[in-house]
Formats: C-alpha cells, sequence, structure tokens
C-alpha cells in the first residue's frame, strides 16, 4: 500500500524535504556520534581532575575563546562571504583563503600581546605559582593556533556543502582527543595536560582538512588585494563587536576569577560543560544553514520567510532543551559527579544564558554571511549599559548572582541582534 500518491512523490515540496531530511539525518547521526566522543572527553576532565585544577582548566579555556575571537575580528565571516561568491572556481577559492590566512596571522600576534598577561593575571589571582601559570599558557597556544587554521579551512568546504568528510575528520578529531586523554589523564591529572590533548588532536585534524578541501582550494595563488578589501570591510564593521563579546561573552568567567572563589569558578566551568549538548544545534546550523543563507539571491520573499524559520526553528530548539533540563536536572548533575550534585536550580540558570547566548550568535553569523554588521555605536553603548544596570542589582561575587547577569546580558544580545536582522530583511523590500 502507498503512503503517498504519484503526485504527491513529483511535488518539488516534497522533494525539498526529502533531501533536507536526508541532508540532516546524515549529518545530525554523524554529529550526535562527534558530540558524544567530545561530551564523554568533557565528563572525564571534569571527573579526573580535582577542583582546584578544573578551575585552572575552565579559566585556560575561557581565555582560548577569547583569544580565538580577538584573532578573528569577523575574518572567518569575511572569507565565507567571499567564498560563496566563488565557490566554483579552484584558484579564486585559493586566493580568498590565502589573503584569510595573511590577515588572521597578524591579529593571532596581536591577540597573543594583550591575552597571555591577562591570563597570567587571572591565574595568578586564583593562587596559581609561576610555573603551573606559565606552563598551562605554553600548553594552551597549540591549541590557539590549531583552533585559528581550523575555522579558515572549513569555509570552502561548508560553501561547497562537502559535509561528510567534515564530519569524519570531525569524528578523528574527537576519537584522537579521548585516546590521548585515556592515555595521560589518569597519570597526569593537571590541567596543562588536557589543554595540551585538544591541541594535538586539533593539529591532527586540520592536516587532515587540508587534504579534503585540496581538490577545490588551490593553495598556490596569491593574496588578493580586492579580496583582502573586501574581508576587511566586515572586519572593520565586526571588530569592535567582537572586542565587546570578548568581554561579555566571558565575563561571568572573569568575575568569578577576580572576585569569587576557586571552587565557585570550577562548579560555574562544570556546569556549562552541559551546555556543550548545544553545541549539535550550532555545528549544524553553520554547516548547513548559515552557508546557504549566505547563497540565497537578494529576493525580499525568500530571505524573510528563511529568517523567520530560523529563528522559530532556534526558539522552538532550545525550548525543548531548557524543558528537558527541568525536567531530568538529578540524572544530570549525576553526569557531572557528587561535587556538583545540588545544583538544580544552577544547572537551569546556567543553560538558560547558554541556549540565550547560542540563539543570539547564530543569529548574529545568519546576519554577518550576507554582510550585515550591527554599528558597533549602537550595540556596545547598549551592552555596557545593560552591564552597568546588572552589576548594580545583582550580586557578582555570588554564582547564583553571576548566572542572573549573564542571562539578562544574553537576553539584551538576543533582542538586539535578532530586531537588527529583521530591519536588514525589510530594507531589502524598500530596495525591491
Amino acid at each position: 500500500m502507498m503512503l503517498f500518491s504519484k503526485k504527491t512523490y513529483s511535488n518539488p515540496l516534497f522533494a525539498k524535504f526529502k533531501d533536507w531530511s536526508k541532508l540532516l539525518g546524515a549529518t545530525g547521526g554523524a554529529q550526535i556520534l562527534v558530540q558524544a566522543i567530545g561530551f564523554i572527553s568533557g565528563i572525564l576532565i571534569i571527573r579526573i581532575l580535582p577542583t582546584d585544577e578544573y578551575a585552572i582548566y575552565t579559566l585556560a579555556n575561557t581565555m582560548l575563546g577569547t583569544m580565538v575571537i580577538l584573532s578573528d575580528g569577523g575574518i572567518s565571516a569575511g572569507v565565507l562571504s567571499q567564498s560563496a561568491g566563488v565557490w566554483q572556481d579552484k584558484k579564486k577559492l585559493g586566493q580568498v583563503l590565502n589573503t584569510g590566512f595573511d590577515l588572521r596571522k597578524k591579529f593571532a600576534i596581536a591577540s597573543l600581546l594583550v591575552s597571555v598577561p591577562i591570563l597570567l593575571y587571572l591565574l595568578r589571582n586564583i593562587d596559581v605559582n609561576w610555573y603551573v601559570a606559565i606552563i598551562v599558557v605554553i600548553a594552551l597556544i597549540p591549541a590557539f593556533i590549531s583552533k585559528l587554521s581550523f575555522s579558515l579551512l572549513v569555509s570552502p568546504a561548508k560553501v561547497r556543502q562537502d559535509i561528510l568528510p567534515l564530519q569524519k575528520n570531525d569524528l578523528e578529531i574527537n576519537f584522537t582527543r579521548i585516546a590521548l586523554l585515556l592515555a595521560s589523564i589518569f597519570v597526569f591529572p593537571f590541567a596543562f595536560v588536557a589543554i595540551l590533548v585538544a591541541g594535538i588532536s586539533q593539529i591532527w585534524g586540520n592536516y587532515r582538512l587540508r587534504k579534503v578541501i585540496k581538490p577545490y582550494v588551490d593553495f598556490t595563488q596569491e593574496q588578493s588585494a580586492e579580496v583582502k578589501k573586501n574581508i576587511l570591510k566586515i572586519v572593520y564593521r565586526t571588530l569592535p563587536e567582537s572586542i565587546y563579546y570578548c568581554i561579555s561573552g566571558q565575563i561571568t568567567i572573569w568575575i568569578l576569577a577576580v572576585f569569587g572563589s576557586t571552587s565557585s569558578l570550577a562548579e560555574i566551568g562544570a556546569l556549562s560543560r552541559i551546555a556543550l549538548l548545544l553545541s549539535l544545534i550550532t555545528v549544524m546550523f553553520k554547516t548547513l544553514i548559515v552557508p546557504r543563507y549566505a547563497r540565497l539571491k537578494n529576493d525580499f520573499n525568500l530571505i524573510f520567510k528563511r529568517f523567520v524559520t530560523i529563528q522559530f526553528l532556534l526558539l522552538l530548539v532550545f525550548s525543548v532543551f531548557l524543558l528537558a533540563v527541568f525536567l531530568f536536572s538529578d540524572q544530570i548533575l549525576w553526569i557531572l559527579g557528587p561535587k556538583y550534585s545540588n545544583f538544580n536550580k544552577e544547572i537551569l540558570l546556567v543553560m538558560l544564558g547558554s541556549s540565550l547566548n547560542l540563539f543570539s550568535g547564530l543569529t548574529f553569523s545568519t546576519c554577518v554571511s550576507r554582510g550585515w554588521v550591527i554599528n558597533p555605536l549602537i550595540s556596545i553603548p547598549l551592552s555596557i549599559f545593560t552591564m552597568i544596570c546588572c552589576v548594580m542589582v545583582f550580586d557578582v561575587s555570588t554564582l547564583y548572582g553571576v548566572l542572573l547577569f549573564n542571562i539578562v546580558i544574553a537576553l539584551v544580545h538576543a533582542i538586539m541582534n535578532s530586531t537588527y536582522g529583521f530591519i536588514k530583511v525589510f530594507k531589502l523590500k524598500e530596495i525591491s
């Protein structure tokens, strides 16, 4: 008995649904496995590392994120945007990528000069001795360099929607990481070991990724002055926002590192680890949705429909996730171990803040993929004003106060980025 008529099978909407189902099924299945291995690695680190070492690990990982954002400054978004226009031309794609790498190298040096002294100060502030602090910084550098390269190398594959090789590469990175962790962390339960393992596995992944994209990227091409100019246009608009996000996005960790205790720092790091489950959404969104949205023609009806759909789906997914956390908080905390078993209220607040941050970030990525960048003279003062108000209202020396602070900041960002996206979409209607 046929479930659908021949007419249904020939319907373009049904065909599109079928294609997306296959793509999401293949991508989602592999990505679930990738995230599962990464999640297990994270839980292993939480359970094995002593509280003081996990506090160091949390602080170093937070600074790593800051360093990567500073070094990017909108370069990866610019490379993705430029790649979308030349994705079928091997030579031009090589020009775009090499131009991006040259810019990234200069930004990386500046990022290190700014970030390393701050990290050393924060480590010393939580009573880490100089010897350990310097070792942590040295261990962080391979992870930093490899993450910078990875964010550019994936752009050509994303634009061409060469998804399966990307998934395979992600699996190899995570299998390598967990294998190295199992071989080392039980014998050497130190933060710098866990950090170094992540860097080594990512370096291996980058080596494999270069082989994946080599058939359609000519790495021998010279840099392009025109491409550089176009990328820098996005960078100039994005960099102030990126610098601000370095502060606001990691401010909860920084506040606890300065005003809180080592245990509070470890607690927020462990609770936030559950939010990595949401990275499945982030990776799939940036791999499947953002490149396709970047390639859409400037047709108001089409872009409006896609943007509304994206916003609705993000809200739906995050709402379901929060409901699951509320219903199964005891089971989630059991995974983290006995040190974090009594934080039912805190885990829900962490997940709410993380969901809002991701909604804001993914909306921002959607806008930037089309070259829409909110004026920093609007976004930054608004955000700073919100932070000042939150500091006056909440006790940011406590874990609970910092989590409430984070939720309000994330909510303001989410509303701001979503509103800006709709404004840019409706401007297309005026043009057409």
